[in-house]
């Protein structure tokens, strides 16, 4: 028969290893592997659908079309169509632009009650560089410029903004607005050509996936202490895939609404990663003092080898 001190390491280290999750290291490495694979598979399919994103078709004066106008009037209508007037200077965020070549459609209108004759030169600007001259013509027309890789992309991916300077008239009648011109649409496609990567995009997308594991396992280990550490694993392993191939389909089906909901933010992800890892340490040397040492007996176990 075992001796009490045996009986008392033993059940010592069955319970810090229940409470800590210290299993064979050597039985956690398929996982490690399965890990590896959903991120680089995941990866793998946000370059390929974020190079070449689906074309975004914005109704101006639609809900939510604030979230890629800056500076413009409120919503107008006009018969059937809403609108919103620019003022001499208007930006657009278009999130989740081509790395290659796109083509930029706009449909706007141009007042000429006052002086049909007059010329209304409409610039395009990216950072102060001019992409095009249009020249408005009186009336509703649409407009098609051929833009070049990459330049609605800022680093890191994200949206660089488009801006759209025009002259101005005012309407009379009471309305000292001055007035640029009425949009009605927009349309951004991909074009054939040569297009670069997102390789700071997917980057920055993978990694707050594999923070999104690291939280999941973390709250895990805080309050289902009891379960294995091969079953956590197991659940991490199981969100972190659903979640990527979540991500996937989003940026395949709205990449616009993706790249501004998802901002690549590395400052934000630093600060995740240090706090995730700050919580993780707190969080396992509040374990390792809760625990009884191992040539210990636990505190108020009772020595049967003591009674008369």
């Amino acid at each position: 028969m075992p001796s009490p001190s045996i009986v008392n390491r033993q059940s010592s280290k069955a319970l810090r290893a229940a409470l800590t999750g210290n299993v064979n290291r050597q039985s956690l490495w398929p996982y490690a592997g399965a890990l590896l694979l959903i991120l680089v598979l995941t990866a793998a399919l946000l370059a390929a659908v974020l190079r070449s994103p689906a074309p975004l078709h914005l109704d101006i004066g639609a809900p939510g079309d604030g979230y890629y106008l800056r500076n413009t009037f409120p919503v107008e209508r006009s018969g059937s169509t809403s609108l919103r007037w620019t003022h001499d200077q208007s930006d657009f965020t278009l999130h989740g632009a081509p790395t290659g070549p796109a083509e930029l459609e706009l449909r706007f209108y141009r007042n000429a009650s006052d002086d049909p004759t007059r010329p209304w030169p409409v610039e395009l600007r990216v950072g102060g560089r001019t992409l095009a001259t249009l020249s408005a013509r009186p009336g509703w027309r649409v407009y098609r410029i051929v833009l070049p890789p990459g330049v609605l992309l800022a680093s890191g991916g994200n949206a660089a903004p488009l801006t759209m300077h025009s002259p101005t008239f005012q309407p009379g009648n009471g309305d000292a607005r001055a007035l640029g011109v009425a949009l009605d649409s927009l349309r951004l496609a991909p074009l054939a050509g040569p297009a670069s990567l997102p390789l700071a995009r997917v980057a920055w997308l993978t990694w707050l996936l594999l923070l999104f594991g690291g939280i999941y396992a973390l709250a895990s280990r805080a309050f289902a202490p009891s379960i294995s550490s091969q079953r956590r694993a197991f659940e991490t392993l199981t969100l972190i895939g659903l979640v990527g191939a979540g991500l996937v389909w989003w940026a395949w089906r709205s990449p616009h609404s993706l790249g501004w909901f998802l901002p690549t933010s590395p400052t934000l992800g630093l600060i995740a990663t240090l706090v995730l890892i700050a919580l993780a340490s707190m969080q396992a040397l509040a374990s390792s003092r809760a625990l009884p040492r191992p040539n210990e007996p636990p505190r108020n176990q009772y020595d049967s080898t003591s009674a008369g």
